[in-house]
């Protein structure tokens, strides 16, 4: 019998990468101070999260925050060289959940959105990212692995992170079980301008966001 020799190569396949940014203290602050006046509605019952309107990124009030959240976009367009304008914020919106009362969002992903994310204004309940490889855990053959993978991918919520993902990206969170409350700003964005380029730099679409 040939002796096996060590493996070659572990070929990592279509990895789903996140990016993360360090907001100041100063946006935090102001983002708070506007959310405590907000009308935040309960939507999305049982879960017991709170939500307000998602026209935040139109309100003068608001222009601090969401152009530090058009940075952090502009930013992921140019590292993945995005063929559009500019991934502009199409949505935002207020997110609370009071202390002790279990508030949570189930699995849901963001399907008018091309990278959504959420900015931090308090410690709290971890996002969960759920393995998009829904055949690898939803199959008919699973054989069970003690290598320390799970279908889940905890990502703590932390004051003043910023997490930006593609919006396909099925997530959540755990339940507020904490003594804290947790207070977050979530966010679209859709690609604007000339989009996806094609014969003689004629753009596939020419996208305004109201």
């Amino acid at each position: 019998m040939i002796e096996l020799e060590d493996i070659d190569r572990i070929h990592k396949l279509f990895p789903v990468e996140m990016m993360q940014f360090k907001c100041p203290d100063s946006i935090v602050d102001k983002a708070l101070e506007l959310l405590y006046d907000e009308e935040l509605g309960l939507h999305n019952f049982p879960n017991t999260v709170y939500t307000g309107r998602g026209d935040l990124h139109t309100r003068p009030e608001w222009t601090e925050v969401t152009d530090y959240i058009q940075q952090c976009l502009n930013r992921w367009m140019v590292h993945y060289k995005l063929q559009c304008d500019e991934l502009t914020v199409s949505l935002m919106w207020g997110v609370y959940s009071k202390a002790k009362e279990g508030g949570k969002h189930p699995m849901h992903r963001h399907s008018m959105s091309a990278v959504c994310g959420v900015l931090y204004l308090t410690d709290g309940v971890p996002l969960v990212i759920h393995d998009p490889v829904t055949s690898r855990n939803w199959d008919t053959l699973e054989i069970m692995r003690e290598d320390g993978w799970d279908c889940e991918v905890e990502i703590a919520a932390k004051r003043g992170k910023l997490v930006l993902f593609p919006g396909w990206l099925v997530h959540g969170s755990r339940g507020n079980d904490r003594d804290t409350e947790r207070w977050a700003i979530s966010f679209n964005s859709l690609p604007t301008g000339d989009v996806n380029n094609t014969a003689q730099d004629y753009p596939m679409a020419r996208i305004k966001v109201s």
